[in-house]
């Protein structure tokens, strides 16, 4: 889920989320980053962001699982070589104001 910032909307009445088994949200702002964790773990999730090492891990997955759409998307975007260069930042990962949360049930 990106919703750019509306996420604590949505989640506002979370009874939807009792027919839910997995979700991954993009989290914009405090308020969200520290409320809708708490609300999922109400809802029975375990929950946990995301590290660098989910981003390494699920370039290769994908370079493996889909090598030719890979390619060409690490061809004209260059994110794993900057990032492995240090030259991409992953908001997600070294903003506060941004998070990328799992959560499983």
């Amino acid at each position: 889920m990106d919703i750019e910032g509306a996420e604590g909307k949505v989640m506002k009445n979370g009874e939807w989320l009792d027919h839910v088994k997995q979700i991954a949200i993009e989290l914009h702002g405090r308020e969200n980053i520290e409320a809708i964790p708490q609300l999922l773990r109400n809802k029975g999730f375990v929950i946990r962001f995301m590290t660098g090492n989910d981003l390494v891990k699920n370039a290769l997955k994908n370079s493996f699982l889909h090598p030719i759409s890979f390619i060409k998307a690490e061809a004209r975007t260059k994110v794993v070589l900057n990032y492995f260069k240090r030259k991409y930042d992953v908001p997600a990962l070294s903003r506060e104001e941004y998070k990328i949360l799992y959560g499983r049930k």
